[in-house]
């Protein structure tokens, strides 16, 4: 039996990109949470299936099911959920007036903070709504950006609900003005990398209520089955700027020179797909490229057991720790990355692979080819990396340590920073 209901608050579930966050529900069930999931956006066909027709529910049962995650109980967004929101505002007037009034006060000179914030009062309301009636044990904001705005209304309305709220790096580049006002008052505030403990604190968030929980992965998918295809270099991530993915093209054409026979592999769709098949085409190495564009997780993880390199060369500013490097690691490959804020946490040069200055194609290039020159190196440095991950990246570890934290609260029913009436939250 559950000792603890959880609701997880989030903007869309399940994201075709965001496998992290199945895996975390998935581990939680697994431990036997009484645990749901509440979007504050409605599932979208295309954020799945490129071009898909199918409804939009449909699609995300299917890629639900695929996720291991058939049976979860996911609360979407949809227009009944809007006017059952604006049905709880019109009834608790004060409430929601002061709900936007505090969105008003903290975001009029963000006018698209504003804008985003304002669409979303509905279906707040909605999901505190049943909050106020169903009495989750705690709410978690999987993001810490707008669903804040749900954070804000249940430490309003159920004080003896614990708040937990995450914030990684993409919260802390978007910059929404409610996640830190809600963060100084939350009971638990989760980040996924030391590096970004700065930024939280300047948040105004006590370095001692912040928890560093590194963001696991299912070891039980990713492994080495000890069969690598010599040379085959792999790649994956969203095909846009920010990836960097025209750095990995290029050095593949540095490459071909030494070794005629590598082959890289690039996973994953976006908008900069017909750009980089025109540069490999450029470069004359489309022969020795494959675009295989979003594949399931298993697809990736058996493409990640056979492949000898992973090549991760993002620019993109809110990168910490990449679940893709971590799955790469731990499917036994040698992992050449570049350096984003927080990878030596992941990552160790020349320990547990290799990391290279952002853009910097030409190192990238020489430690992949003295890693196909010294194959038994690699080898020890790709083992190293196993430990690594098995050791800090377990999601079962990692989700662990939510239950505990959360548990604690629950345990103690000590009073927290914002019990009874909070000038702060209210005003």
């Amino acid at each position: 039996m559950s000792d603890m209901k959880v609701w997880y608050v989030t903007m869309i579930f399940p994201a075709k990109t965001e496998t992290f966050a199945c895996s975390d529900v998935r581990a939680l069930v697994e431990r036997g949470i009484d645990i749901s999931v509440h979007t504050l956006r409605p599932p979208r066909p295309r954020q799945f299936e490129r071009r898909s027709r199918s409804a939009p529910r449909r699609v995300a049962n299917r890629l639900l099911a695929d996720r291991g995650l058939s049976t979860l109980d996911v609360d979407w967004a949809t227009p009944m959920a809007v006017l059952r929101g604006l049905g709880f505002g019109f009834s608790h007037p004060v409430i929601a007036l002061q709900f936007v009034a505090w969105i008003l006060r903290h975001s009029w000179r963000h006018p698209r903070h504003l804008s985003i914030a304002l669409s979303l009062v509905p279906r707040s309301l909605d999901i505190t709504r049943r909050a106020s009636r169903e009495r989750p044990d705690v709410v978690h904001l999987f993001w810490g950006h707008y669903p804040a705005l749900v954070g804000y209304l249940v430490s309003r309305l159920l004080p003896d609900t614990v708040v937990s709220m995450f914030l990684g790096a993409y919260d802390l580049e978007r910059g929404f003005p409610g996640s830190a006002l809600v963060a100084q008052r939350a009971h638990l505030v989760w980040t996924h990398a030391k590096a970004n403990i700065p930024d939280i604190v300047r948040m105004g968030v006590p370095r001692e209520r912040v928890r560093v929980v590194y963001r696991g992965i299912d070891l039980a998918r990713f492994r080495s089955n000890g069969r690598k295809h010599r040379r085959q270099i792999v790649t994956a991530g969203r095909l846009i700027a920010s990836k960097a993915m025209d750095d990995a093209i290029t050095v593949l054409a540095e490459l071909l020179s030494e070794f005629p026979d590598v082959r890289l592999t690039i996973y994953g769709s976006g908008p900069e797909r017909t750009n980089l098949e025109a540069l490999a085409q450029r470069l004359g190495v489309d022969h020795a490229v494959e675009f295989c564009g979003h594949v399931s997780h298993d697809e990736m993880a058996r493409a990640l057991a056979k492949a000898e390199v992973f090549l991760f060369t993002s620019r993109k500013p809110s990168e910490r720790l990449p679940n893709a490097v971590k799955e790469a690691m731990a499917s036994g490959c040698y992992c050449v990355v570049t350096d984003t804020p927080g990878i030596e946490e992941l990552v160790e040069h020349g320990v547990t692979g290799a990391v290279v200055a952002q853009g910097d194609v030409g190192a990238a290039r020489e430690c992949i080819a003295d890693a196909l020159r010294n194959p038994g190196r690699a080898q020890e440095i790709a083992g190293a990396a196993r430990e690594h991950i098995a050791t800090e990246f377990d999601v079962h570890r990692s989700m662990a340590r939510y239950h505990e934290g959360w548990r604690e609260h629950l345990t103690n029913a000590a009073p927290g920073p914002r019990r009874g009436r909070d000038p702060v939250m209210a005003g």
